[in-house]
């Protein structure tokens, strides 16, 4: 239940029409309450001040109608607007990128502003229809229409400098590398913890020998093809504590699942019930589409895509390929400080009960700089500047299975780089790690 709650929030939250509706239905309701309070003058509401907004009826259609029909017309120019960013930012960072601006708040805020300050003028003007019709002067409702009004073009002010800022390189890797280091965050081993310092080969063995136990062999598979988009470890221990049985998780976030492709290995003392089946099926989320709330490799790749287009030859634009890398040896940095989660979890009373897929420190330095590397083979400059990255994270205080990936990469680099020796005598390509 809880991979399908987050599945829905992150499917409502990046979308580009929840919120604008949202807004577009506070807006309605804001009509009703305004109305109501200007026609509750006999229960003795009354707002001072307003009276300067006292006129005929004909005025207050006026107002309403001329704020209405400009913000339709803000409202369109506002999606002109962010149809031309996506479009440029698809040309220049590739498709995938436009979740980060679909699922931007302020885009959407603004869209559903103006969307909502139309529905409001629209039906507080079904209450002023003539002067035979109206009893009361809707000195609120206007002054509500009016500064909405004001607020909107301010808004639009604002939402012009956020567009032309959210196009910018800088702005967009800034964003991705955000994301991306909220998602390293949530690794739970620090690289000075208790648990990281368990050796992990003794409790795999541990696992290992607690299988001979468990005599029916069983697994869970996917019943649709797609993207691990969460899985729900608390209840997957759970369920393995309750039921006593052990599990082999054989997928991470952000991996692509085939239909019929196995998702869970599950060893039991006995034959499980579909309900509990069920149960571990449901902890497994398989969406059409990646998300980056919670898989590191999406926008690790995000930063590696704007890296190699800029690197492509229609684009040639190495200074967006150097600011990216500066982004990844940035995020590089930051795991050199994180030990990767240990592959066996045991529940509350230490007995080994789940092994889980984590990712590698390998495996995410390849997906880091292999492709840039190799796109790179013909900017040297692009190359050095890697070079150099390794250079300093080699010399850091870092955990030895990191060092051996980084110092990998570092010959690597040097060999592809090593040709352009004659450009660029300052520096030693031959130096030794």
């Amino acid at each position: 239940m809880k991979a399908k709650i987050l599945e829905l929030k992150a499917f409502l939250f990046t979308s580009f029409w929840f919120l604008p509706i949202l807004i577009i239905f506070a807006g309605g309701v804001l009509s009703f309450l305004t109305v109501y309070l200007d026609s509750s003058s006999g229960l003795g509401i009354n707002i001072p001040y307003l009276s300067f907004l006292e006129g005929s009826v004909d005025s207050y259609r006026q107002i309403l109608s001329t704020i209405s029909s400009s913000m339709i017309s803000l409202a369109g120019l506002v999606f002109s607007i962010t149809l031309v960013a996506l479009t440029l930012a698809s040309g220049q960072f590739g498709s995938r990128i436009l979740k980060n601006f679909m699922s931007n708040r302020l885009n959407q805020i603004v869209l559903g502003s103006y969307l909502a300050t139309f529905t409001y003028c629209l039906l507080t003007l079904r209450i002023i229809r003539s002067e035979n019709y109206i009893d009361f002067f809707p000195d609120i409702s206007i002054f509500v229409a009016l500064i909405s009004a004001l607020a909107n073009i301010i808004l639009l002010i604002f939402y012009i400098h956020h567009v032309a800022l959210s196009i910018q390189a800088d702005t967009l890797l800034k964003e991705i590398y955000e994301e991306l280091s909220l998602n390293l965050k949530k690794l739970e081993n620090k690289k000075d913890s208790k648990e990281a310092s368990m050796d992990e080969n003794i409790e795999l063995g541990r696992f290992e020998i607690s299988l001979t136990k468990y005599k029916h062999i069983s697994e869970i598979v996917a019943i649709t093809g797609g993207y691990i988009t969460h899985i729900d470890r608390e209840k997957l221990m759970s369920i393995a504590s309750d039921e006593d049985i052990l599990l082999r998780v054989l997928k991470i976030s952000g991996d692509f699942s085939i239909l019929g492709s196995s998702l869970i290995q599950i060893s039991a003392k006995k034959m499980l019930d579909p309900d509990i089946l069920q149960a571990l099926t449901n902890c497994i989320s398989i969406s059409k589409t990646r998300s980056p709330l919670g898989d590191i490799k999406f926008s690790l790749q995000q930063l590696v895509e704007i890296a190699v287009r800029a690197l492509s030859p229609g684009i040639n634009d190495p200074f967006t390929a150097l600011s990216s890398l500066s982004r990844i040896f940035s995020f590089l940095g930051e795991l050199s400080t994180y030990k990767m989660p240990n592959i066996v979890h045991w529940d509350d009373k230490k007995n080994p009960r789940i092994i889980f897929q984590e990712l590698t420190y390998g495996e995410l330095i390849e997906l880091s700089l292999t492709q840039i590397r190799h796109y790179a083979k013909e900017s040297p400059f692009v190359l050095k500047e890697m070079s150099e990255n390794l250079e300093q994270l080699s010399k850091l205080d870092i955990i030895d299975d990191f060092d051996s990936e980084i110092k990998a990469h570092l010959r690597a680099t040097k060999k592809v780089l090593s040709k352009f020796s004659n450009e660029f005598l300052y520096y030693d390509v031959g130096a030794k790690t």
